[in-house]
């Protein structure tokens, strides 16, 4: 059991570091701007109880060539009023393809993080077992 521990740990690790490596790679590369709320699309989603109208945003910034490029809102809502127009976030977009963006780096990087972490105290835990003779 203690070499499963082992195992995994070692994959959470890998996985966790090219993750955390592709991240810093984009973020590094990466140009800093503001996008703002200019529309709201209506769409659909399905839910367990069948079909319901649905909003998301669309988001407008500028690259460092002021041209304006414009994306979808990760999130939908049934609320008619959840996306003000003029509301404003930081995304981070590619300065060689523009239309390259991301907007969530904190959260991106936190789930890495944890699977880094994880992987740790489970390589910690399998070679403590090994080492100590424990029966898992």
């Amino acid at each position: 059991m203690s070499i499963i521990l082992i195992v995994f740990g070692l994959i959470f690790v890998y996985a966790g570091v090219q993750g955390w490596r592709e991240s810093r790679e984009h973020f590094g590369n990466a140009h800093k701007t503001e996008a703002s709320i200019v529309a709201v699309r209506e769409t659909t989603i399905q839910t367990d109880g069948g079909w319901h109208k649905a909003y998301q945003a669309i988001y407008a910034y500028r690259d460092k060539d002021d041209n304006e490029h414009r994306l979808r809102g990760r999130h939908t809502s049934t609320r008619k009023g959840a996306f003000p127009i003029g509301t404003s976030k930081t995304v981070y977009y590619n300065p060689d393809s523009p239309e390259e963006v991301q907007d969530t780096p904190a959260k991106e990087f936190s789930g890495l993080i944890i699977a880094i972490v994880a992987g740790v105290g489970m390589l910690a835990f399998g070679a403590a077992a090994l080492f100590f003779g424990w029966s898992l």
